[in-house]
């Protein structure tokens, strides 16, 4: 981000930038935490909102509102989702 006030970066830098490390953010609380506590399928659902909001830069449009809904949905579903009862 710093590289974007000396003109180095473009702003379509800064958007993959925080988009991949929000993705990565949450691919590694699954890698940590989610994936010995929470099902199969609600683990893949977090694997598919990281791979969504590492995405969004793709989208045409405001992505920080999309990044914002993914993760926010992304927080609804794993705070509802069953536990593991093998865990």
């Amino acid at each position: 981000m710093i590289e974007s006030f000396s003109e180095h970066g473009t702003e379509g830098d800064a958007k993959w930038l925080i988009s991949i490390a929000i993705g990565i953010y949450i691919f590694g609380l699954w890698l940590v935490r989610d994936r010995h506590i929470v099902s199969a399928k609600s683990g893949a659902t977090m694997m598919l909102f990281a791979v969504l909001i590492a995405l969004t830069p793709l989208l045409p449009g405001f992505q920080l509102i999309t990044m914002t809904t993914l993760l926010v949905l992304a927080v609804v579903f794993r705070v509802n989702a069953p536990v593991n009862a093998t865990a």
